[in-house]
């Protein structure tokens, strides 16, 4: 029997019992780490119902863009920055020329519900949209209409174009459909075709189920690239991203796409909430005020430029805004690969302004108002009715009325300004957004032949430079030679000043800090934050290091 425990002993006890402990913390920190694992279901709210979830009927509603992103695979996909990298197909070459192109598809793929992916299910895709009674947006398939399609074997397939077009590649991120389902199917009846609601696919998810409240899918355990960890991605429909925002306060959804521009007030209040995380992406967009060159007072291009020194872009962003912008640069978005981030920047800058605008030979009259020949600066600012872009054209008219520019502001509904106002340019200066589409060519918004009524060179900007520029970088099919050629149209557009960039939106996507794994890119849709959705998790494990 032990009577007493002289104080040493214990001392000696406890080291010993805390060394033990110690050791067993270094081994668990050492030896092992915590890894994603498997399993989770992941809610979102979105804003309305799907119509067609298909990749060639999806066009016009974001929930089927969603949908479609997540069931379907097209031969390459866009990475985070807008390269284009592969996705069926693992492979391809393109001729000398730039006109063909051939790809090399994956081995052993299968489609949702076990059927072998193959060249003839390429080739259905592509002629479904060549066909003449294809009843999709003709926009859509007016690319299609000039590419032929030729299966080699199973697995390679090659398309020629009529002539080189370096953007094409970005257009077979296309979904492919599966021909074993749809190939008896009537082309001009696959709009209406019940595959649209119960679509089968190669992605990394797949349908499971669909309600008027929501649609809940599945992961697919046999996809071919690297498998999702969540188990399933749940979507709750909801009228507008407000009552999906009330959701997730609640704790009903995990994650919220927030629409721009979402209000300072919201902002705010989710910045406060500790268990949601906000990521922020830029859009492939930017929004830009339209100077029309056929007006005298535009012509100058020292004009245009003071015009640039004295906007505040920070202050716009950061008052009608509430900071959901990022100062534009170029019109090739910043955050893609082709973006120079040398281009000459211009801050804002009064006196260099003013310095501009007297050496070509204005003054500032009595009243304060720039003056030339007698004439004063004035001019109408066009924009549409939309509220947050309304804003941003008042704060546009205060800091230039504060230069001594009488800019007036006008508005207009979105189809009026389109079709009475852009297309026929019969406006001074308009603020507008331009989407930039999937890759950068610049040649439909600002080369000399797209002038007209047909074309979108709204500011009427004309370069002999410019133009050579954009068609070669169109036609290069090498990626270094078209930052080369990009590189140069952005230096020569920066000193030109065609038009006012202003910033490129950006989307705000609130998620509750349960998911892990997210990473945002450019969205070049708003379905492309879940670009590397395979590697979100909810759920982790510990992972044991053998000994050495």
């Amino acid at each position: 029997m032990i009577k007493h425990i002289r104080w040493p002993a214990l001392v000696a006890i406890s080291g010993s019992f805390l060394g033990i402990c110690l050791l067993i913390f270094v081994a668990v920190a050492v030896g092992s780490e915590v890894r994603p694992s498997s399993g989770g279901t992941y809610i979102e709210g979105v804003s309305g119902q799907p119509i067609s979830i298909n990749p060639l009927f999806c066009h016009f509603n974001d929930v089927d863009k969603d949908l479609v992103a997540l069931i379907f695979s097209g031969l390459t996909k866009l990475n985070e920055n807008g390269e284009v990298i592969p996705d069926l197909a693992e492979s391809w070459e393109i001729s000398p020329d730039g006109r063909e192109y051939t790809f090399h598809l994956r081995n052993g793929v299968q489609w949702h519900d076990g059927w072998p992916f193959t060249a003839d299910d390429v080739l259905f895709t592509v002629e479904a949209i060549r066909d003449p009674d294809f009843p999709g947006v003709p926009d859509f398939a007016l690319l299609w209409k000039g590419v032929s399609a030729k299966k080699v074997d199973d697995y390679t397939v090659t398309f020629t174009l009529e002539s080189a077009y370096a953007p094409f590649l970005a257009y077979t991120t296309l979904g492919i459909l599966p021909s074993h389902s749809l190939g008896n199917t009537p082309i001009k009846e696959l709009a209406d075709s019940p595959f649209n609601v119960s679509p089968v696919g190669t992605g990394p998810f797949k349908l499971k189920e669909a309600t008027v409240k929501g649609v809940l899918l599945e992961s697919n355990q046999d996809y071919f690239l690297t498998k999702p960890y969540l188990s399933n991605i749940e979507f709750k429909f909801y009228p507008d991203y407000q009552t999906g925002l009330s959701a997730l306060r609640r704790k009903e959804i995990h994650g919220q796409l927030l629409y721009p521009v979402v209000n300072r007030e919201e902002l705010t209040e989710l910045r406060k909430n500790k268990d949601v995380i906000i990521y922020t992406a830029s859009r492939a967009s930017y929004a830009v005020i339209y100077l029309n060159t056929n007006v005298l007072l535009f012509q100058d291009k020292a004009v245009r430029q003071a015009l640039l020194y004295y906007l505040d872009r920070k202050k716009i962003i950061t008052d009608p805004l509430a900071g959901q912008g990022l100062i534009a640069n170029s019109p090739i978005v910043s955050a893609t690969w082709a973006y120079d981030s040398q281009v000459k920047k211009y801050d804002y800058d009064p006196d260099k302004a003013n310095s501009l605008l007297e050496g070509a030979g204005w003054r500032r009259g009595d009243s304060g108002i720039w003056e030339k020949g007698g004439v004063q600066f004035r001019f109408s600012l066009l924009t549409n009715n939309d509220a947050a872009r309304v804003a941003v054209a008042e704060e546009v008219v205060r800091q230039l009325r504060k230069a001594g520019i009488a800019a007036e502001l006008s508005t207009s509904g979105s189809s009026s300004l389109l079709q009475r106002f852009l297309l026929p340019r019969n406006y001074e200066a308009i603020l507008y957004g331009w989407d930039t589409g999937y890759d950068p060519d610049g040649y439909p918004a600002w080369h000399s032949s797209q002038i007209g009524e047909d074309g979108f060179n709204l500011a009427g900007f004309s370069n002999g430079r410019a133009d050579e520029l954009l068609e070669k970088g169109r036609q290069a099919t090498d990626e270094a030679e078209r930052v080369r050629l990009y590189g140069e149209f952005q230096t020569l557009f920066a000193e030109e000043v065609p038009s006012l960039l202003l910033y490129y939106p950006i989307y705000t996507y609130a998620i509750d800090e349960v998911v892990n794994g997210v990473r945002l890119g450019v969205l070049f849709e708003p379905s492309s934050r879940f670009s590397n959705v395979t590697e979100w998790y909810m759920k982790t494990k510990r992972v044991w290091f053998k000994g050495g």
